[in-house]
Order: C-alpha cells, then structure tokens, then sequence
C-alpha cells in the first residue's frame, strides 16, 4: 500500500511539472513564507525523502498521550446513552501526563512591496495574487470586521472587474487575522485575466481599495454582507458540521462558547461603516504588498527576462 502510494504521488508530480497553475502557486507559497523550509512544494526531493518506518514512529509517539486532547461529539443522541461509550472507548485512551505546547517554527511574510513575474505555459492567460500583511492585535470582533471588509471589498471588485470591465471571471478575496504563533493578518486578491490587461486590472484593483481606504464602502454592500452572514449562520444553526467548527474554533482561542447562537448576529448588527473604512487602512496599507503575475511563456523574451 505505501509503494502504491509514493508511486501515485510520482504521476501526479510528473504530471503537475506541465501545469503553469502549479508553478505560480509554488511561487506564491515560497515568497509569502520567504523560503521557509516549513512551506517548500512537494517535490521528487520530498518523495524520495519520505520514510514509511519514520512516519509511523512519529505517528505512535504522537497518539502515545491523549492527556491534552480535546474531543467534540456532534449530533442527536442522548447524553446519557453516550456517557458509557465515552467512558469505554475515549477514558481507556494512553496518558503518560507529558507537557506540551505548540511551537513557533519562524514562518513569516516577506516585508516591504515585492513583484514578481512566472512565466509558464502557452495558453494566453494570466493569473494575478496580490497580498497584504503585517502585524495586528488579534480579538474575535476585529476577525469579523476585517471578515466583513473582505466580503465588501469582494462585492465591489467583482462590480468592476467583472461586470463593469468584463476583464474577469471572478474575484477571489480571502483574509484571516490570526493569533498564533503571532498575532498578525493576511489579506489576498486573486483574478484571472488577458495578460493585455494585467496592468490595467491591476491598477483598478488599487484604485478601488483607495476609495475603500479614504470613503468606505456602501450602506448597501454592508447590508448585503449582514443579509448573506445572517442567513448562513441561521443555517449552520442546523448543522452538525457547523457546530463542529464553531466548538472546535472557540475552544482553541478560549473563547465563550454560550456566544455562539447569538455572538455573530449582535456583531452584525453593531458593526459601523466607520469600523469598515478604519479596518481598510489598517489592514490594506501598501506598505507590505506581494504582487504575483503569472504569463506565457512567450512573454519572458517581450520583458527582457
């Protein structure tokens, strides 16, 4: 089974050598972690590396202490028919009463504004990520606020990238502040395009966070973002996997689990536009900007490189 299955992930590095997609997003994780060992692309290097008994030594000593697991368990059934199954299967677990905690292995955002160009593949198109990062206090209301700017920012990208412009599909935005190992953010933008209109694009892509940074955004964008979060939470009210997420979210960042039915719905509607247009500055400031261009081949002879 474990030949079969290095034997797979060969084909599928082969395979993945001709794809222009794999080598940009290469490129994208190795310069936001700034070449760090912890974040290389699966590589014929790798595979070779790969040690069946190894694994299975680090396996065994990772599951030899279940002191400091969490378990959550979801779902209809009665507390008091599960209680003697828990104490069966889950209390029988191996504890040896070690001490650990997490470790912070050093991966860290390149600082300053950084371009870079891939230039892969035949097919005329281009593929665009631009990143913003830097360093920012972590509290469970500033991840909502800076949720809400990526789910504005998102509504009006796509207006004009897409139905103004018709210069894209779509509009990927995607954003986290996170807590550990340092508190810090992360926010992306990514679209594919014409490689014509990379520039073009680009720089309506910038002129439309500007106006985000120094106006806001809409009454209306901001009450569509509260319609759609509201109904998706009624939702994942309802839903075992939901509920999962939320227990196991809330448990790592000791937050208040009575918060979860009603916590998001109060933020929504106490969020201001004002809260909006701050978080822009602070979270889409050009001072720590990545930008990735992916190009045809054709095109590194046309750009000198």
């Amino acid at each position: 089974a474990y030949e079969s299955y290095r034997q797979r992930i060969g084909s599928l590095l082969l395979s993945s050598k001709a794809d222009p997609l794999r080598a940009f997003q290469d490129t994208v994780a190795v310069t936001m972690a700034q070449n760090h060992p912890r974040r290389q692309p699966f590589s014929e290097e790798t595979l070779q590396q790969m040690d069946l008994q190894e694994s299975f030594r680090i396996y065994r000593d990772r599951f030899a202490d279940t002191d400091d697991f969490s378990y959550f368990i979801v779902g209809a059934f009665d507390p008091d028919t599960i209680r003697p199954l828990i104490e069966r299967y889950l209390s029988s677990l191996p504890a040896t009463s070690r001490e650990e905690t997490w470790r912070d292995v050093g991966v860290r955002p390149p600082q300053g504004q950084i371009e870079k160009q891939v230039f892969r593949g035949l097919e005329p198109r281009s593929q665009v990520y631009i990143s913003y990062t830097g360093d920012a206090e972590w509290t469970n209301r500033g991840r909502r606020v800076l949720g809400v700017l990526d789910n504005v920012l998102s509504i009006r990208l796509r207006e004009v990238l897409r139905e103004d412009l018709g210069g894209t599909y779509g509009v990927r935005v995607n954003s986290q502040l996170q807590r550990r190992p340092n508190e810090a953010f992360e926010f992306n933008i990514s679209f594919g395009c014409d490689p014509e209109r990379v520039e073009e694009l680009t720089n309506r892509v910038y002129s439309v966070i500007d106006s985000l940074r120094s106006e806001g955004t809409s009454t209306t964008n901001l009450e569509k973002t509260r319609e759609t979060w509201t109904a998706s939470h009624q939702v994942g009210l309802e839903q075992n996997g939901s509920w999962l997420s939320w227990l196991q979210y809330y448990e790592q960042n000791d937050l208040d689990f009575s918060e979860i039915p009603v916590g998001l719905i109060e933020f929504l509607d106490s969020v201001t536009l004002d809260e909006i247009r701050e978080a822009a500055n602070k979270y889409l400031d050009d001072s720590n900007r990545v930008r990735i261009v992916l190009y045809p081949e054709e095109w590194e002879a046309e750009s000198g490189g």
